[in-house]
C-alpha cells in the first residue's frame, strides 16, 4: 500500500509522479496508492486517492467512506 506525503497545500502534478511510477511497476498487483497533502479537500486523481493531512487516519481505516 503505497503512501506518499507532501507538505504543500496546493496539489502539484509532480506530487503524483512517484505513485504513478509505482502503479506502472506493480501492474495487476497494485493496491490503491494514497497521497496525503497539506490541503483541505479529498479527491481522486488518475487512480490515486488524495487525502488532506487531517484525514490521514482513513488510510488505515477499512470503514472510512469512499472518495470519489
Amino acid at each position: 500500500m503505497p503512501i506518499e506525503i507532501k507538505s504543500g497545500q496546493t496539489l502539484n502534478p509532480d506530487y503524483f509522479r512517484g505513485l504513478q511510477r509505482w502503479m506502472a511497476l506493480a501492474g495487476d498487483r497494485a493496491r490503491e496508492p494514497t497521497l496525503v497533502f497539506g490541503g483541505e479537500s479529498a479527491t481522486r486523481h488518475q487512480g490515486i486517492r488524495v487525502l488532506p493531512w487531517g484525514r490521514v487516519s482513513e488510510v488505515f481505516d477499512p470503514c472510512a467512506p469512499a472518495i470519489g
